[in-house]
């Protein structure tokens, strides 16, 4: 069951906890963008290697932001197919 937003930035990004997972939920993209299809995340715990890692392998990196009020940091990339994917660091607090 998912019960409340866990992380929203705007109408672009909403972030649901449902059990161990997270879901989040992308808009359609602001004027002149357009995103067919949804975003699938993986969440990483050093973000940096990660996209060491990617761009080592010759992968585009795209849009990266996040880290503000307490919300994730992430980096968007495209699989072969054009499919966004996208990677997401938390802090830990506590």
């Amino acid at each position: 069951m998912i019960d409340v937003i866990d992380y929203r930035a705007g109408n672009e990004w909403a972030q649901f906890s449902a059990g161990p997972l997270k879901i989040g939920l992308h808009g359609t993209g602001s004027a002149g963008e357009s995103r067919v299809g949804g975003t699938l995340a993986f969440t990483v715990t050093d973000l940096d290697a990660s996209k060491a890692k990617l761009a080592a392998q010759g992968v585009a990196l795209g849009h990266e932001g996040g880290g503000e009020r307490l919300g994730p940091r992430f980096v968007e990339f495209a699989d072969p197919d054009g499919n966004v994917l996208a990677l997401f660091e938390y802090e830990e607090h506590g």
